[in-house]
């Protein structure tokens, strides 16, 4: 089922293989921000982030980018 919720990539990425590198990961994610109904966005509220939070940024475009969403029109 498809949701709204935006997941934190620092969960994301705590949450895949171990053994998947972070250039795989980026990658997928690269592809994965082309895909319509998925958005890839950076988090609104920057002064609550943890450390963890800011290192599990991807960059698209030069901006730092820190939640996921698989987005259905009509939830």
């Amino acid at each position: 089922r498809w949701t709204n919720d935006y997941i934190n990539l620092a969960n994301l990425r705590a949450a895949l293989h171990p053994d998947l590198d972070r250039a795989t990961v980026d990658a997928a994610l690269q592809r994965l921000n082309h895909v319509p109904n998925i958005i890839i966005a950076p988090d609104d509220d920057q002064e609550r982030m943890t450390p963890e939070e800011r290192t599990a940024a991807l960059r698209i475009g030069g901006q730092a980018n820190h939640l996921i969403t698989f987005f259905h029109p009509n939830p």
